[in-house]
């Protein structure tokens, strides 16, 4: 039950900070940072590989001195409901911040718009730490106690950076080649 838990933690901020790029982008009338085969791309292999290790985590070794849960309590308590409201606008804000800084500086949309898609990928990533301690802080789960876990950001590295770098992706998804200092923003 607490890893599943975990991974609505971690599922539903990602998928609003998506849904909340693409709102805020629609009501203000920009150009979307993100098209859709984007989100579908980050929604598809992010769920997989950074989202499905978390059912791997080891129990928390304070689970048993605490009382049994009530059955119809939700899943998710007011504390990790505005967890969630947080970190979506925080994904959303690091996205459109980047789209619209590479605008800015004369890039492409195409580009700008794989910057968002990384920003969002990074930030999904890092955001697993914290989603792997619910009511504590992200150091209080020991960094090297889920294998599976680096296994699958590794593996999402490796798939952003053929999203970012392979031409073929690039036709599929819309995206294009970063500069390192891209890359580093």
């Amino acid at each position: 039950y607490a890893n599943l838990t975990k991974f609505f933690v971690w599922t539903l901020p990602t998928n609003g900070g998506e849904a909340l790029v693409i709102l805020v982008s629609i009501a203000c009338g920009w150009a979307l940072p993100i098209l859709p085969v984007q989100a579908l791309y980050i929604n598809m292999f992010t769920s997989v590989l950074l989202g499905m290790p978390l059912i791997f985590e080891r129990q928390d070794p304070d689970a048993m001195k605490r009382p049994p849960r009530d059955p119809r309590s939700a899943i998710l308590s007011f504390e990790l409901f505005m967890r969630t409201g947080f970190v979506s606008i925080l994904l959303c804000a690091g996205a459109m911040a980047l789209f619209r800084h590479e605008l800015d500086r004369g890039m492409p949309e195409e580009v700008a718009r794989t910057a968002a898609c990384s920003v969002i990928v990074a930030g999904e990533a890092f955001y697993l730490f914290s989603s792997r301690a619910l009511m504590k802080p992200a150091w209080a789960v020991p960094l090297l106690s889920n294998a599976w876990l680096w296994v699958g950001i590794g593996a999402m590295a490796l798939v952003q950076v053929l999203f970012v770098h392979l031409p073929a992706a690039n036709r599929l998804f819309g995206s294009a080649p970063l500069s390192p200092a891209s890359w580093v923003r």
